[in-house]
């Protein structure tokens, strides 16, 4: 059956002594601890690890962006004290980093579709960051919502759209 929300007047640790009084049965089972609880250990530390690689590739590539910015002709915006006038200057001056148009025009065709190429997932990558983790998220959710084995949670949807509360 369900279990009920104890009392706010218990308190943490009445909170918790309430709970292990209630699920002594399920905590006592054993493969519970030794599969289960292992399972979702290795499957928690998966997810850092994918979160951690993520922050280090974004980093790197924050890092590569920047350093391609004046290739781009974007104009690096250090305060909102710049005027536009200074913007315009550092724009043309930045104006002949940019090698893709020189390339597009001088270049053997291999090097033209390798510049255009650069160019453009250089301007993506600039537009919109391209996040694995977060993808990998929806993936995780799209998953578990659309089971093809059935429902994978039990039970209507909670009221307040959170959490079942009585």
């Amino acid at each position: 059956g369900a279990v009920k929300l104890p009392l706010f007047d218990y308190g943490s640790t009445g909170a918790i002594g309430f709970y292990q009084l209630k699920f002594k049965d399920v905590l006592a089972y054993r493969d519970l601890q030794t599969e289960v609880f292992h399972a979702f250990r290795e499957i928690g530390n998966a997810v850092i690890c994918f979160d951690m690689l993520e922050m280090a590739l974004k980093t790197e590539e924050v890092t590569e962006l920047t350093m391609a910015m004046p290739y781009q002709g974007v104009a690096p915006v250090h305060s909102k004290d710049d005027s536009e006038e200074k913007r315009r200057e550092v724009a043309e001056r930045l104006g002949a980093h940019r090698f893709a148009p020189v390339i597009l025009q001088f270049g053997t065709p291999t090097q033209k579709k390798l510049a255009q190429q650069a160019d453009i997932l250089t301007k993506e990558r600039l537009c919109r960051g391209l996040g694995m983790f977060e993808a990998a998220l929806g993936r995780i959710k799209n998953i578990v919502r659309d089971n093809d084995e059935g429902q994978v949670w039990f039970g209507p949807a909670p009221v307040n759209g959170i959490v079942d509360i009585d």
